[in-house]
């Protein structure tokens, strides 16, 4: 099968996958129902930055989530379609970033990068949660995202590299509280452990792309304290007004 149909299977499935949990399957309790309730408690409330659950202040999950179902309310009025369009949203990325991910890590990436977004768009497990009112999806997505910035680096990176690594784990924190750091940050601190031979591997592709050792690791760690430092600062812009 070409890479052409390969993908056109992805976006086949992902769109009946969509479209069945915006159609056909209700929202179920607890957890979706809850959510749903904390952003139309904020939206009557008032209140753009915290949110609230039977009067009171909601602090189970940060924000990002209500946030972004608020701001399609906005656009679209409420309703329960945009929630769920939103949540599959972040699946696809999530899909595309397996992609990429498989793309950077395999010398014959490019063809594996469809079968890898076939793969995971064709497990049960993901076809259950693109769409769901929950948190996971989102939060693998930054996840995701964090961890092929870190990957697609050449040697130690660039500052606007790193700060963009710190943006996907700010809003990841914004999304699930710290455990994003849990999926990048290791993976970032043991560098020493796998970048060089990758980057080897880069050198000795088709491509011709030199990687460009990394030697020294000092500039790689303030890099990585960097992106640590401005996902924190990402995560103050909610800390700050609450």
């Amino acid at each position: 099968m070409s890479r052409r149909s390969l993908w056109r299977w992805v976006f086949v499935l992902w769109s009946l996958a969509t479209l069945c949990a915006m159609f056909l399957r209700p929202v179920t309790p607890i957890d979706e129902t809850r959510y749903l309730t904390v952003a139309w408690e904020m939206r009557l409330a008032g209140d753009p930055w915290l949110p609230m659950l039977n009067g009171v202040p909601y602090s189970d999950k940060p924000p990002l989530l209500f946030w972004l179902i608020n701001a399609g309310w906005s656009v679209f009025g409420v309703n329960d379609l945009w929630p769920r369009l939103l949540t599959a949203t972040f699946g696809l990325g999530v899909v595309l970033l397996t992609a990429r991910c498989a793309v950077l890590l395999c010398t014959d990436g490019h063809n594996v990068a469809p079968v890898a977004a076939l793969a995971l768009t064709a497990t049960p497990l993901w076809l259950l949660f693109n769409g769901a009112v929950m948190f996971d999806v989102p939060l693998t997505f930054f996840s995701l995202a964090a961890v092929a910035l870190v990957i697609d680096m050449r040697g130690e990176g660039r500052r606007s590299q790193w700060v963009l690594v710190g943006l996907m784990l700010g809003l990841g924190m914004l999304t699930k509280g710290p455990t994003v750091l849990l999926h990048a940050l290791p993976l970032a601190l043991l560098a020493p452990l796998w970048k060089d031979a990758l980057e080897q591997e880069r050198r000795l592709s088709p491509t011709g792309d030199d990687g460009g050792g990394t030697a020294n690791w000092w500039p790689w760690y303030r890099g990585v304290l960097l992106a640590f430092v401005t996902g924190v600062l990402v995560l103050a812009t909610w800390l700050g007004p609450v």
